[in-house]
């Protein structure tokens, strides 16, 4: 028996299947995202510290992980915060600087995200520092906001010239737009950078008396302001179509307790499932057809 060669497919089974393969479909509704260490999967709460991190735990909020830190050994860790304070349990490798709470006038915040450099037997910010990078999977990029950071050691959080920032932008190729790093300072300078201090209340010393809201146990969160020679910054306070946000500690430790960003090209699961299933639909309506 010669077999037919089967029919072509209907255009409205050609443009969905094209839809699917070429394109994660239409924008979606804006999606705020705050990443902040605390869950990850299926969105299970990761429920103690972690020595040493794959870099894939986040991967449902779409986000890879990546350190080139300075000294050896050193891993991506997340570190509890929420520690040193009565019913708590002792700071991990007694680094108390990264704790959070009422004591410290802040909220706590649950797990950090450090360059682990006691691995692999214990967790400490490392005091030599290097890079991270946040890796953004969603076609297109994020729109990125802000970065919320523990333990600025400044006096002035603003004048911080060994903590830089960098990011790569989606233009069309394969590398995409490398944007040049600036430190803490210089973007200040340039007032290119604006802070919030997300302390909650006047943090206190060992005795209860009021205590600055700088250096140790300090949370503040740095966002981007336009300023065509650093990044550019949309009217909603947003760097848009980032493929990659990279922090780096020159030589000084320090922690990330959140990122945040919006994700308007995220393709919404029940809707790339409802596309693949009008274009398999077709395509099976075609076939019997034939």
């Amino acid at each position: 028996m010669t077999q037919l060669p089967a029919p072509p497919l209907p255009r409205a089974a050609l443009a969905a299947c094209w839809a699917l393969a070429a394109f994660p479909a239409a924008a979606a509704p804006v999606n705020l995202t705050v990443l902040d260490f605390d869950s990850a999967g299926a969105g299970a709460d990761i429920v103690g510290e972690v020595v040493a991190l794959t870099g894939r735990e986040f991967e449902r909020y779409g986000v890879r992980l990546t350190a080139s830190p300075n000294g050896d050994g050193t891993t991506l860790g997340l570190f509890n915060t929420d520690c040193d304070g009565p019913g708590q349990p002792a700071c991990s490798g007694n680094d108390d600087d990264l704790a959070t709470g009422p004591r410290y006038g802040t909220a706590p915040q649950g797990l950090a995200l450090i360059l682990n450099g006691a691995a692999p037997d214990g967790l400490n910010d490392d005091p030599d520092g290097g890079s991270i990078t946040f890796h953004f999977t969603d076609p297109g990029g994020v729109n990125f906001g802000s970065f919320e950071l523990l333990d600025i050691d400044e006096e002035d959080p603003l004048t911080a010239p060994d903590i830089l920032f960098s990011f790569v932008i989606e233009d069309g190729t394969e590398a995409g737009l490398q944007l040049a790093e600036a430190s803490v300072s210089t973007l200040a300078a340039a007032q290119a950078l604006a802070l919030t201090v997300e302390n909650l209340s006047v943090k206190t010393d060992d005795e209860g008396a009021p205590a600055p809201q700088t250096g140790d146990n300090s949370h503040w969160r740095y966002r981007f302001v336009n300023n065509p020679q650093f990044f550019p910054v949309n009217a909603d306070g947003y760097i848009e179509n980032v493929r990659s946000a990279t922090i780096r500690y020159d030589s000084i430790s320090g922690a990330v307790g959140s990122i945040t960003f919006d994700r308007p090209h995220e393709v919404p699961l029940p809707a790339a499932a409802w596309l693949l299933a009008a274009g398999l639909g077709a395509l099976w309506g075609a076939r019997r057809a034939g």
